[in-house]
């Protein structure tokens, strides 16, 4: 085996190789544009299916330093078809009625269109020539390489895409998963794991969503130190160590290398509503993204501070002169509501305050001078409730797990007290900035304008037709 070049020599029983036509090896140099074949038994369903391809080479001598682990090695570039399970069949050219095996197709660019890669005839046929070509065998599950593997996954936390470690995880791993832990998975992927999912690539999404898991139980991921490496046959362990806890990871050596096999990283206790118990995983991702809270409700505690002056009412007869003076104050309330949709919100809101009233009568003296009848004046503490629906706009948006969501919220309702019943009209435009706690919860303030109206009164006048107030509240997305 050579784990740099990526092969695995297969020898066939001895009373087997009668039946197998061996394809010769073309080592010349390739051109650009010429045209390629590829073959073999990928994936169909549950059943392998015999697949031939045609493309052209794009490039005939690539090089890219992590595709060959440090082996300065270049490869071909070609469009031929190459699926998975494709992976160690041949690259062939046709030269009359028969096919020359002029590489081995070995690597897919993933987000790309036709963009595979294969060893070139050269280097494979030098490593069958290579008195070496047997040690890879003795030395593929060695203690000392699955140590430098395990270091490169440790280094792979702390970067900044799940990228980094997404490459470790086996294909059996992330297939395996029982269906509850794959939906806590899957409802933790960060924007970048979601779009590989769009994009129709299944396993390398689960890998990466293994990966965002992952990262999301490690506040500090530099801190995870490597701990002890064993090795027997094909299988091996690697721990870790972070605030005083010890991680295990299994690993298996495949063709591709060692690959981990299973982890505690990964919380195995799942709460009711699908979520990692002992995990900081929820609504994941690094950088701006727009977050969707569909499925969501949300409970706001509310004041309303009045940014109104007293008003004043002048109310004059033959003998005297009525003076009516209202004074807003800070109203307060409560509101439940959900998402209808990504940027949609509504919901039911309940107020209460009161807008305390002084009467005043002046009597009209003759001589033109005005007198106040002191024992007419009254000050009515004017309480009121209302009742409001709304419904508006939001664009609920995050750095990291910094929460802020711009909103537009109008309302129409009544409200009732000492100084009338009324319909009322609202507006409220506000920008909320919170923490997510994790996938569905979100902690919150916010700080806005309202203008309200009355456009009209039931059973009594109404003597303030609009007022004003600054808007806080303290909210809970669950």
């Amino acid at each position: 085996m050579s784990d740099t070049l990526d092969i695995a020599l297969v020898e066939f029983p001895q009373d087997k190789k009668s039946l197998v036509t061996p394809l010769e090896f073309d080592t010349d140099k390739l051109q650009d544009g010429i045209s390629v074949w590829t073959a073999g038994f990928p994936g169909l369903g549950n059943d392998p299916a015999w697949q031939l391809g045609n493309g052209i080479v794009s490039n005939g001598s690539y090089f890219n330093l992590e595709m060959s682990d440090s082996a300065h090695i270049r490869v071909i570039q070609h469009t031929a078809q190459v699926d998975p399970g494709s992976s160690g069949g041949p690259l062939m050219i046709k030269k009359g009625d028969s096919y020359f095996v002029v590489g081995m197709n070995t690597w897919k660019a993933l987000a790309r269109e036709n963009a595979n890669f294969s060893l070139k005839a050269a280097d494979v046929k030098a490593y069958l020539n290579s008195p070496k070509k047997n040690e890879g065998a003795a030395s593929a599950s060695s203690k000392s390489e699955l140590k430098k593997v395990a270091e490169k996954f440790r280094e792979g936390l702390a970067e900044t895409t799940p990228d980094s470690i997404a490459q470790y995880f086996s294909t059996k791993m992330v297939t395996s998963y029982p269906e509850d832990k794959l939906k806590a998975i899957l409802g933790a992927v960060s924007s970048y794991t979601a779009s590989v999912l769009r994009d129709a690539y299944p396993i390398a999404g689960l890998k990466l969503a293994t990966a965002d898991v992952v990262r999301a139980s490690l506040k500090k991921p530099a801190e995870v130190a490597l701990g002890n490496v064993s090795v027997s046959g094909n299988k091996g362990t690697a721990t870790y160590t972070y605030k005083k806890q010890t991680f295990t990871t299994k690993w298996e050596k495949y063709p591709e290398g060692w690959k981990i096999t299973s982890t505690d990283f990964i919380p195995e206790e799942i709460d009711k509503d699908g979520e990692f118990v002992s995990s900081e995983a929820g609504l994941l991702g690094t950088g701006f993204r727009i977050l969707d809270l569909s499925e969501c409700s949300r409970l706001e505690l509310m004041a309303w501070p009045s940014l109104n002056d007293p008003l004043v009412f002048t109310d004059e007869a033959s003998n005297q002169t009525r003076v009516t003076t209202y004074t807003p104050k800070a109203r307060f309330g409560f509101s439940y509501g959900g998402f209808l949709g990504r940027f949609v919100i509504n919901g039911v809101e309940l107020d209460f305050g009161t807008c305390p009233m002084t009467d005043v009568i002046y009597l009209n003296k003759s001589d033109g001078s005005n007198g106040t009848n002191e024992w007419l004046d009254d000050e009515t503490k004017n309480f009121s409730v209302g009742v409001t629906y709304n419904i508006g706009a939001q664009c609920p948006m995050a750095i990291n797990r910094l929460f802020i969501s711009p909103e537009v919220v109008g309302g129409v309702g009544i409200q009732a007290g000492g100084i009338g019943f009324a319909t009322k009209l609202t507006l409220s435009p506000s920008v909320n900035v919170g923490f997510i706690l994790n996938k569905s919860k979100i902690l919150y303030a916010g700080l806005g304008y309202r203008l309200c109206g009355t456009p009209s009164s039931v059973l009594s006048d109404f003597p303030i037709s609009r007022y004003d107030f600054l808007t806080t509240k303290l909210g809970f997305i669950f």
